[in-house]
């Protein structure tokens, strides 16, 4: 469970306001798990903002990295779990189209890749598109269907 940055602060505020009044070995260790889930909710923030930043500037496969990371820190967020779902769809797509494009099956690649950037904008993947495109037998054909 994440909680905001508030909350623990409040927290931490309360037990220091308990210790204050009386001394107890109970309170020292609930501020410091207090202060240790602040750092771990700090860094599961900064990996989700970064990701959500990367997948803005269509960056999906670093977004996806961010989001491990984010994972890692705090397991089971849902809105962190469904990303890494729909990132790892994009990435088996992706690798599906570096496949047909390595064996030069242009026309199954491109509609690979096509399907990836239904689901993420990524400059990776426009590359890939453009450079298809600009293959001169995949230009030809494409001509010679219009």
């Amino acid at each position: 469970m994440s909680f905001s940055r508030r909350e623990y602060n409040d927290a931490l505020d309360y037990y220091n306001q308990a210790l204050a009044l009386k001394y107890d070995l109970g309170i020292v260790k609930k501020i410091d798990k207090t202060k240790n889930n602040i750092t771990i909710n700090n860094q599961f923030q900064m990996y989700k903002l970064s990701a959500e930043g990367l997948l803005k500037r269509s960056e999906p496969e670093q977004a996806l990295v961010n989001y491990l990371k984010a994972d890692s820190v705090s397991p089971n967020d849902p809105s962190v779990t469904m990303k890494i779902n729909e990132l790892n769809k994009f990435e088996t797509i992706c690798k599906n189209g570096d496949l047909y494009y390595k064996k030069k099956q242009y026309s199954s690649a491109l509609k690979e890749y096509n399907k990836a950037i239904n689901l993420f904008s990524s400059n990776r993947i426009n590359q890939k598109i453009e450079e298809i495109q600009n293959i001169p037998s995949v230009k030809s054909y494409h001509l010679s269907i219009e």
